[in-house]
């Protein structure tokens, strides 16, 4: 765990209420700011075919190749073989591995 994330622990467990719930707001409003960043960006880049992951249950990630780009979402292709599902998922879960070549 990095210094950053202990000081965080640590204070998770001195502060007030009050301050506790304005950190975490704190915390949370930058999250929330950082994936709208990076939404905007893969909007722009994303193209058909570009290989993606996204995090899914139990701390893995599913990767695929990007069918379409949509205004918030982005239709992607599962790269398991015989599944042939297509997820709807959100660009800010979305990270490029590559571009299509």
């Amino acid at each position: 765990m990095s210094d950053n994330l202990d000081i965080i622990r640590t204070l998770s467990h001195t502060l007030c209420d009050s301050d506790l719930r304005k950190a975490w707001r704190i915390l949370y409003n930058e999250y929330e700011l950082r994936g709208k960043n990076r939404a905007n960006v893969l909007k722009i880049t994303l193209k058909p075919g570009d290989l993606v992951e996204w995090p899914v249950r139990g701390g893995k990630t599913g990767t695929g190749r990007v069918r379409r780009v949509k205004t918030k979402k982005c239709l992607v292709a599962e790269n398991k073989k015989g599944t042939g599902r297509v997820y709807d998922i959100p660009l800010s879960m979305l990270r490029l591995v590559s571009k299509k070549k």
